[in-house]
C-alpha cells in the first residue's frame, strides 16, 4: 500500500469538504488540479457564468479527470 503524504492528505481534506458542500468535484488525473461545480445552480439564479469556463475545461477534457 502506498503511503499517504501531507499533500494528499490536504487533497482528500480539500475534496471531502467541497462535496459536503454540495459541489461536484472533478480531479485532474496528472497534474491532481480540482474543479469543483455547485450540484445546484439554484442558489445562483441559473447565472453560471462563474462556472463556464469550468465547465468548458472538464467538457474538453473530460477523459483527463475523475469525478
Amino acid at each position: 500500500m502506498k503511503n499517504i503524504n501531507n499533500e494528499d492528505t490536504k487533497l482528500y481534506k480539500e475534496i471531502a469538504e467541497q462535496l459536503d458542500c454540495g459541489n461536484t468535484v472533478f480531479l485532474h488525473k496528472a497534474t491532481k488540479k480540482l474543479i469543483c461545480i455547485p450540484d445546484s445552480l439554484d442558489t445562483f439564479n441559473g447565472e453560471y457564468y462563474f462556472f463556464e469556463a469550468d465547465f468548458e475545461e472538464v467538457e474538453k477534457k473530460f477523459d483527463n479527470y475523475l469525478k
